[in-house]
């Protein structure tokens, strides 16, 4: 715990000293991180939310480090999360891949499928780094590709193992069952980039025959956690993040063993460090170690402390963009349902409906709709796609729960229909 202590007082001292957003946030909280001598004194820091860092990149980036590249989430094309990163970052970044994709059992000889994001992203590449390092084949298949253009590869490179999201995981094993043609001999399923529902873990079982493995991160901090062959929790890879876990939407510590809200600290990041971040997902820990062995804490991700869409692909949309894109057009679209149904062609459909909204013209009901499909740079790629589909209901009825309550997000993809009743909200 001590030598812990000195590596996190080392962290926020040189994010003061070198990023002028701490230097700033820190002064005027009357905080003089020298002083500072144990975790008890690192937890009075001010916590950072994504916010902070979508509007503030420039200022979170070290004055002194030697930066390389920068990597971008899929945040809003106005302010997405922008970090910088050192050519050190990126290799404790791919160390961090080595361990999970060998937690997930990859090994020399296999060969993997990447379906997951290049471009500004960060995780497709520590993925190919982190095949190279392991002497894994690595099929950077990434995100732009077609449902049968990756069915054609799949059949021409015959992998062992793929790396995706769930849903695009569901969508291919999908297209097997309907098209009867032969799958690739798969013994190895990684999955990220968005919550697997007991029901695509299911359809994954039932047709491959082999437990998926689940990896946690964010574009922000790269990868945290992944399951081993026992699948009993997640390991956390504590030796490089500081985990906390607080009250949703606070800074009161909840008591030990109990869920909270994670607050991610980064050990290692130097271009753009990571202190006391904010990440939005409430998280569990499991008491006791693995039976594969490892020390690493064991944690279970439960969901977002923020209301989000998760949809095809990994593709994210939060609350809080839908209202902003609303509120860009008509101020007074502030009270909204985004309805979301899954095709008969298998694509993601959304219906963002307002109430007493009679106003609208034509020309405001076309303007909200570009709003809205501007408002994540995912979602305006995936339009091109063709798997999910947007349509601006101004006058609809909203779901209620059986409770009386309106939520702004309902997902009807599971047949959750008859858990609500049409009504507005009242």
């Amino acid at each position: 715990m001590e030598n812990l202590s000195k590596k996190i007082r080392a962290i926020a001292q040189r994010a003061a000293n070198e990023c002028p957003y701490y230097r700033t946030l820190y002064s005027q909280a009357g905080i003089d991180i020298n002083s500072f001598s144990d975790l008890e004194d690192f937890a009075q820091l001010p916590i950072v939310t994504p916010i902070d860092l979508s509007t503030n990149a420039n200022l979170f980036k070290s004055q002194t480090a030697d930066i390389y590249r920068v990597t971008s989430s899929s945040g809003t094309i106005q302010s997405p999360k922008t970090l910088f990163r050192t050519v050190q970052d990126t290799k404790t970044s791919v160390e961090v891949m080595c361990r999970l994709f060998s937690l997930a059992g990859l090994e020399a000889g296999d060969s993997l499928w990447i379906g997951q994001p290049f471009d500004l992203a960060h995780l497709g590449y520590i993925s190919l780094e982190a095949c190279q390092k392991l002497s894994v084949l690595a099929i950077p298949g990434g995100l732009s590709v077609t449902d049968q253009r990756m069915i054609n590869l799949l059949a021409f490179f015959q992998p062992n193992a793929i790396f995706t999201s769930p849903s695009r995981m569901c969508q291919i094993t999908q297209y097997y069952l309907q098209s009867g043609e032969k799958p690739p001999k798969i013994a190895k399923i990684l999955l990220a980039g968005e919550p697997c529902s007991a029901i695509q873990r299911f359809q994954i079982c039932d047709f491959w025959q082999i437990e998926p493995h689940n990896l946690y991160g964010s574009e922000e901090t790269d990868g945290l956690a992944g399951s081993c062959s026992q699948h009993s929790g997640l390991h956390f890879m504590d030796d490089l993040y500081y985990l906390e876990l607080v009250e949703p939407g606070t800074n009161k510590k909840v008591p030990d063993g109990q869920a909270g809200e994670a607050v991610i600290t980064s050990l290692y990041f130097q271009g753009t460090p990571l202190i006391r971040y904010r990440l939005g997902d409430i998280i569990e820990p499991i008491p006791g170690q693995c039976r594969c062995g490892k020390i690493w804490t064991r944690i279970k991700v439960i969901g977002r402390s923020t209301q989000a869409l998760f949809l095809y692909d990994g593709i994210k949309l939060y609350s809080h963009q839908i209202r902003s894109a609303l509120t860009s057009i008509d101020p007074q679209l502030t009270t909204y349902q985004a309805v979301l149904r899954r095709g008969i062609d298998g694509a993601d459909e959304i219906e963002i409906v307002t109430v007493a909204a009679a106003n609208v013209s034509p020309a405001m009901h076309n303007k909200i709709e570009e709003a809205l499909w501007s408002s994540s740079l995912d979602l305006a790629a995936a339009k091109d796609i063709g798997k999910l589909r947007l349509q601006f209901n101004p006058n609809g009825e909203m779901f209620m729960t059986l409770r009386g309550k309106t939520p702004e997000i309902v997902d009807l993809r599971e047949n959750k229909e008859h858990e609500f009743v049409k009504g507005e909200r009242g």
